[in-house]
């Protein structure tokens, strides 16, 4: 998008051991303590809700997205089973559909970068190939994909053509098509500065009408704004037919300016748990999901030493966590090329370089299960969140995240389902602001291969989790 604003070598075993001692040396104690809500109704995980969003405009290399392209398919699919690969960005309402088939050329793996909004957008090529070798991709993977199509220099016909190819082709594996990127910023450069969602939404319904029309089925989205929920209500309101809501968020922008920072990445957030609630609020009296189909630290490419740093893992596992916590059907974080901000860097002549942010979303995927249990979770005073999760085979897993920059987490479990812990995984890194040696579960991430180590719990009920870190724990055989 492009228009708007460890301690090195550390395990579980030894955070967990490391807590008593420190807490009877008289260490600083907020007085953190941890319970579940059995009672409270679960929040049920779909399984795709991980996932990845690219600029279309990579399409135009057709052998990046690619089952022969097998170290991205190895990297994608070690984020989960499954999961959503979106397509679209700025570049998607710029790119041209062309109904051609290619042969392998020089770049054809090359990776795209992410709009960093400084350079004038190109009109890359899509052509039928592209599409061809990502059902290829899709199918290696077990991931799905949302695909966006040209509204902002795009027609109704040439919409309509692509559409039905891309329907045709991938059949299953798409999960929505959506029309236009970010409409709610047309206004800035795109359209003329009086455009509204009336206007807008007078397009859409042409280029849906168009879709329809050689695809009746087809699956559609929107409205996939930057940053206006209001037009995500009234799109809930006046699309007919539409299979999911979408929109984006950033949690810090542009990156010139001194508050996009890993301070202020890393502080609570109330408005973002404000806004979820509502945008998923309309989407169920809509009766579709609500998906965050792009989104990341930093807009506009992200930021060096923020969005490529150790801080970005936690504030992506904290940020998936949390819009699962608060029922959103999924998280796109974006990426491409060598963006400060991607999930996996590189490619093409490069090797690929899986970032921090890369080893949250690892840390989400270890964690996610079958349904979130509602945490009473106190920090006593320290930057740090709590979820836990319970599987079909009773197995409990709980996230400790502390985002503190300075103070240790020193938490009580209470209540009989948090006693005896079975295993314990940490998340960790020298410092907030490394760019390298992220571990977790003692292991980094090498030639595209993770080999984590669950350790085993001490099964006492005083945790410590040292500062920028995060802990998993593990139980076996719960019943409540």
């Amino acid at each position: 998008m492009n228009r708007r604003r460890l301690i090195v070598g550390a395990t579980a075993v030894s955070v967990l051991h490391g807590a008593r001692r420190l807490l009877a040396e008289g260490a600083e104690d907020g007085g953190a303590t941890l319970s579940l809500d059995t009672a409270a109704p679960r929040i049920v995980i779909p399984g795709d809700f991980t996932g990845l969003s690219y600029e279309s405009a990579q399409l135009a290399n057709p052998g990046y997205f690619s089952r022969h392209n097998s170290k991205l398919v190895k990297l994608v699919r070690q984020l989960g089973a499954s999961g959503v690969l979106r397509l679209g960005g700025s570049t998607s309402d710029f790119d041209q559909w062309k109904q051609e088939k290619l042969s392998r050329r020089a770049g054809w793996a090359d990776p795209v970068n992410p709009d960093d909004g400084k350079n004038a957008t190109l009109r890359a090529a899509v052509t039928e190939t592209a599409i061809d070798e990502l059902r290829g991709f899709l199918d290696a993977t077990g991931w799905t994909a949302i695909y966006g199509v040209d509204l902002g220099h795009g027609s109704p016909e040439a919409a309509a053509d692509e559409a039905a190819y891309v329907v045709e082709r991938l059949g299953p594996k798409l999960v929505a098509l959506q029309i236009g990127n970010e409409p709610d910023l047309f206004s800035k450069d795109i359209r003329r500065s009086s455009y509204g969602f009336a206007d807008y939404f007078e397009e859409w319904q042409k280029f849906a009408e168009a879709i329809r029309h050689r695809v009746p089925d087809a699956p559609l989205a929107g409205p996939d704004v930057s940053d206006d929920v209001t037009w995500v209500d009234r799109f809930a309101q006046q699309a007919s037919g539409i299979r999911l809501l979408t929109g984006h968020y950033y949690a810090e922008g542009p990156p010139e300016s001194p508050d996009s920072d890993i301070v202020h990445l890393l502080q609570p957030q109330p408005d973002l748990d404000r806004q979820m609630r509502h945008l998923v609020s309309v989407a169920q009296s809509a009766h579709v999901p609500y998906r965050m189909s792009e989104g990341n630290s930093c807009y506009n490419g992200g930021k060096s030493g923020v969005s490529d740093a150790f801080a970005s893992a936690l504030w992506g596992a904290d940020f998936m966590l949390l819009l699962a916590q608060l029922g959103v059907a999924g998280v796109n974080l974006h990426g491409g090329g060598r963006g400060f901000y991607t999930p996996i860097a590189g490619g093409g002549s490069v090797p690929f370089d899986p970032r921090p942010l890369y080893y949250g979303m690892l840390f989400w995927s270890v964690f996610a299960a079958r349904s979130m249990v509602p945490c009473q979770f106190n920090p006593g005073g320290v930057n740090a969140t709590a979820y836990a999760c319970l599987d079909a085979k009773r197995r409990l897993a709980v996230a400790l995240i502390n985002k503190d920059l300075h103070r240790d987490l020193h938490l009580r479990l209470l209540g009989d389902a948090l006693q005896q812990p079975s295993h314990q995984m940490a998340l960790t890194a020298p410092r907030a602001d490394s760019t390298t040696v992220v571990t977790l579960g003692g292991q980094s991430v090498t030639e595209g291969v993770w080999h984590p180590q669950w350790t085993p719990a001490s099964g006492q009920n005083e945790i410590l989790v040292p500062h920028t870190s995060a802990l998993l724990m593990q139980w076996e055989g719960v019943r409540f």
